[in-house]
């Protein structure tokens, strides 16, 4: 199956890249959906040969690869780093072993010391490790001995992710352990993350993001900045030509469809110009950068200023907003809140279609 889904794959990327002309021209290059490492090291070498053959990358581009843990052998390291990937992301989690046996996690918070050492000294330019708060049974002096243990390690790059009460996961652990966080709670788990990373040198860039000085990730800086992307392989998202797609998810489905010279699009969705508004908003409102007001009025002939007034003037007065120039930004305490602070700020056209 392994091999037959990598032959898709590069015919999917190949045919793809010849409808280009001229090639784009790439700055970052993601290589995720969990567990791509899964594969054997030669197979991932000739993966990455076969990309570098088909898609134009700048010279400095960021290429990113997610791993677990326990797939981060050293002899593995050294194949990435010689296939050029220069990011490393890293499904730490957590620093307890308790926890991490009851995530369901196969390795251990010694395995995770050796992983960040050994991906340095690889030659990994940029290594990020994501961590989990909030799951059933989470208290908050375990939160803080993760966070120090992984500030001691001194990551590039460390994203704070809460496990929400929608996800699979988080309905059986909570399940079985018949425990759930109320929603006070996450506010501190997220607000001890702020402190502690931000004292520690951490610049918080992106709600779940935070990253040593030069270690931004320019995957996620596109996609939070609205900007093209292209995706290849299965339940991958794209949007290109103010049109977001996906690709089929199901692995045999999709090497089926390559065969049969099929298309591997599952959906599609044309975005109108009220719906690029919505996200020129909510989209930025998730950084530090925040809302270009100028800008956006420029491209929309739209005054957030003026239809939402109101809504900004308590914003900066409960300390969740700044208004700095021609710029609209969310505090750290309004970061965590930026996706109902987004609905706020939705254009009269949208929110009362909602109601």
């Amino acid at each position: 199956m392994m091999s037959g889904y990598l032959d898709a794959l590069d015919q999917e990327i190949a045919s793809t890249m010849n409808y280009f002309d001229p090639r784009p021209i790439g700055s970052s290059l993601y290589i995720g959906g969990g567990t791509p490492t899964l594969i054997h090291r030669e197979q991932f070498k000739v993966f990455m040969d076969n990309l570098h053959s088909h898609i134009a990358l700048t010279s400095n581009a960021e290429i990113t690869v997610e791993m677990n843990p326990s797939d981060c052998s050293y002899e593995y390291l050294n194949t990435l780093s010689s296939c050029k990937v220069n990011r490393l992301s890293i499904g730490v989690q957590s620093f307890s072993d308790a926890e991490l046996n009851r995530l369901g996690r196969t390795h251990s918070s010694k395995l995770l010391n050796a992983v960040i050492h050994d991906a340095k000294s690889a030659g990994i330019e940029s290594v990020s490790i994501d961590l989990l708060y909030g799951h059933p049974g989470h208290t908050m002096e375990s939160w803080k001995d993760t966070l120090e243990s992984s500030i001691k390690l001194r990551p590039d790059h460390i994203s704070c992710y809460a496990l929400t009460l929608g996800s699979h996961r988080s309905h059986m652990l909570s399940r079985s352990l018949g425990l759930v966080i109320p929603d006070d709670e996450m506010v501190e788990f997220y607000g001890l993350a702020t402190d502690l990373l931000s004292k520690a040198g951490y610049t918080h860039y992106e709600t779940s993001n935070w990253a040593l000085n030069g270690h931004q990730s320019e995957h996620n800086k596109q996609i939070w900045s609205g900007a093209e992307y292209m995706a290849f392989g299965c339940g991958a998202h794209a949007y290109i030509d103010k049109r977001r797609y996906s690709i089929i998810r199901h692995p045999q489905e999709y090497i089926n469809s390559i065969a049969s010279k099929r298309s591997v699009v599952d959906s599609v969705e044309k975005l109108t110009g009220v719906d690029l508004l919505v996200e020129a908003i909510t989209l930025p409102l998730r950084t530090s950068d925040g809302i270009n007001i100028t800008e956006l009025s420029r491209r929309f002939n739209y005054s957030i200023m003026e239809e939402h007034s109101l809504v900004i003037s308590n914003l900066t007065e409960n300390g969740l907003a700044l208004l700095e120039k021609d710029r609209l930004h969310l505090t750290d305490k309004g970061l965590f809140l930026a996706d109902g602070i987004g609905g706020q700020l939705l254009p009269n056209i949208v929110a009362n279609s909602k109601t």
